[in-house]
């Protein structure tokens, strides 16, 4: 516990938390205005005509703005154990405090933090844009499905935004801790941070074109036709990306392992 609480307190006295939150904020609000329009007039142009709620649901469909977004959140503290490596300060750690303890708290925080950066940051750009911008305008088109269905009304569509950047700053939050283990079996820190977004491709890739594997980008944007009843679904989205970011802290834990015993050697 004393270590976790050392790497948050790092974390958030580091300016670099800061500037991921205000990358994510900047790449929010370039996917809400900029990304599909040729001038800032056409897309406030647009967000006044179709509401923010529609134009977040166009921009999560980008695949640039969902790999930078993935990009800022990696920066906090996914390469952290190839920097103390680097460093030859992995062992003066785990003398102080445990092998165990150090691998689970660089799990934890680097989960954490990815999840954070995103979560906050996208909420801010969402928040600011809704000062100026309608948030639900009335559309003709009729969404299904367990939570799009929740797009259908001004009531339900601030809980269908939440829920929808929960779940991907979520799936971040995996994909983050996947860049943290590549990162022990290549320990680079170019690996750490470019390992997220090319094991996001890869994996969503193959989860699309293999039947039996969920669909790992539809999970990541709460697409699922696996119950029509939202509680399940939830459970049944959130259940699979924690599995998934068990097998890669699993897969940390090897590799730092390993190396942690051949620099006490």
């Amino acid at each position: 516990m004393k270590l976790f609480c050392t790497y948050i307190k790092k974390v958030l006295i580091s300016p670099t938390i800061y500037i991921s939150f205000a990358l994510v904020f900047v790449i929010t609000l370039w996917g809400m205005m900029g990304a599909s329009f040729s001038s800032i007039s056409a897309a406030c142009e647009s967000l006044k005509a179709n509401g923010i709620v529609s134009c977040y649901n166009f921009m999560m469909d980008i695949g640039s703005f969902r790999r930078m977004t993935m990009f800022a959140a990696v920066l906090p503290f996914t390469s952290q154990f190839c920097t103390e490596l680097k460093s030859n300060s992995t062992v003066l750690i785990v003398v102080r405090s445990s092998r165990r303890n150090y691998i689970v708290s660089h799990v934890i925080v680097c989960f954490l933090t990815a999840f954070a950066t995103v979560f906050i940051g996208m909420l801010l750009c969402i928040g600011a844009l809704d000062l100026f911008f309608p948030f639900f305008v009335e559309s003709f088109n009729e969404y299904d499905g367990a939570f799009f269905s929740l797009m259908n009304s001004s009531n339900t569509a601030p809980a269908l935004v939440l829920w929808s950047v929960f779940d991907f700053s979520f799936s971040t939050g995996m994909w983050a801790v996947s860049g943290l283990a590549l990162s022990a079996v290549f320990p680079d820190i170019f690996v750490a941070f470019c390992a997220p977004v090319i094991m996001n491709y890869l994996l969503e890739f193959v989860s699309f074109e293999v039947d039996f594997f969920p669909d790992l980008l539809a999970l990541s944007l709460t697409h699922t036709d696996i119950s029509d009843n939202r509680a399940i679904c939830a459970v049944y989205i959130i259940s699979v990306l924690t599995l998934l970011t068990v097998v890669f802290a699993f897969i940390f834990s090897k590799a730092a392992g390993r190396r942690i015993r051949n620099e006490m050697r």
